[in-house]
Order: structure tokens, then C-alpha cells, then sequence
């Protein structure tokens, strides 16, 4: 069969328009890929920097358990020197009536 010479043209013209349109495609493909990288990459960045507070969190809440423990320890040892002086303020008070 032939085809006539407007018939070709106007399938030229479709052909061209489909292939047009699939470069306009693939060029957007190409935009999402890279743009899908990059938000991948910064993704990894994001989830790192989360590892890296989650260990500086757990990190400050052993300090604060020592440091806790260690408040303890100087309040009590506040408490036993409060009895000592107590009970020298009161030995030094008996012996001022004794005298």
C-alpha cells in the first residue's frame, strides 16, 4: 500500500511528537532520580545524627545516675556532720553550765 505524501507527514509528525514527549519524560525521570539521591543522602545524614544524639542521651543518663548517686552521698555525709556539730554544740553547751 501507499501512503500519501500527507498521510507520511502527518505520521512523521506523531512519531516526532511521541518521541518528543518521551525525552520530555525521561529528562523528568532523571530529575526524580536525582533528587530521590539526594534525599536518600541527606536521609543517611539524618538518620546518623539521630544514632549520634541517641548515644549522647544515653551517654547523659549515666551521668545523671552517677551524679545522683553521687549528691547522695554528700547529703548523707552533710547529715552525719550536722549530728556531729549538733551534738559538739550541745556537749560545748553543757560543759558552759557546768562551769
Amino acid at each position: 500500500m501507499r501512503l500519501s505524501a500527507n498521510q507520511m507527514s502527518k505520521l512523521n509528525a506523531e512519531l516526532n511528537e511521541y518521541k518528543n514527549r518521551i525525552n520530555a519524560n525521561n529528562a523528568d525521570s532523571e530529575n526524580y532520580r536525582q533528587r530521590m539521591q539526594k534525599l536518600m543522602g541527606e536521609n543517611s545524614s539524618l538518620s546518623e545524627e539521630i544514632r549520634s544524639a541517641q548515644e549522647n542521651i544515653r551517654l547523659s543518663a549515666g551521668q545523671i545516675g552517677k551524679l545522683q548517686n553521687e549528691l547522695k552521698i554528700v547529703c548523707n555525709e552533710n547529715d552525719e556532720f550536722k549530728k556531729k556539730w549538733q551534738e559538739a554544740d550541745t556537749g560545748l553547751k553543757r560543759l558552759r553550765l557546768e562551769h
